[in-house]
């Protein structure tokens, strides 16, 4: 997800991260701070910068054990934003 400024989440990421695909969103992509672990499942690049994003990208299609370890978290991540998780921390609040 290349966005630039405007994207406050970007739902794309979700759904990447719940089929297991490694992702690449820029650093304005509101979810980045939340699913993407830089360098683990996937990559975060600075809005703009097409050079980064391409390398990021080459990077990604390159390397199969990366991508199967960018599997495993996100299945992790994917547990910690479930429907579950959500009703327990709303329970608290309440």
């Amino acid at each position: 997800m290349c966005s630039d400024i405007g994207e406050t989440w970007g739902l794309s990421v979700n759904e990447a991260l719940n089929f297991g695909l490694p992702l690449l969103v820029s650093d304005t992509t509101g979810s980045s701070l939340d699913l993407v672990r830089n360098g683990e499942n996937g990559f975060v690049f600075k809005t703009g910068s097409i050079d980064e994003m391409a390398e990021k990208l080459k990077a990604l299609l390159k390397d199969d054990i990366f991508n199967t370890r960018a599997i495993d978290i996100s299945k992790e991540l994917v547990s910690i934003y479930s429907y579950q998780k959500i009703k327990e921390g709303l329970d608290q609040i309440l």
